[in-house]
């Protein structure tokens, strides 16, 4: 997850609007994984790229 950090610091701009292709993307995905994997990213970057107990339970359990 330190790339995903790393980035956060030095393309702030960018990522943010990564971040809403990527919840646009998750909207508009017809598969449940895809989906799946796309809110990940969402999350984990919004959480500063550090996988919480609850973030592991939910993405890596179901």
């Amino acid at each position: 997850m330190i790339i995903g950090h790393r980035l956060e610091l030095d393309y702030p701009l960018q990522t943010d609007e990564l971040r809403i292709l990527l919840r646009n993307a998750s909207l508009n995905s017809t598969e449940c994984w895809a989906r799946k994997m796309i809110l990940l990213m969402v999350e984990l970057g919004a959480v500063n790229w550090k996988i919480v107990p609850q973030i592991e339970e939910f993405y890596y359990t179901l």
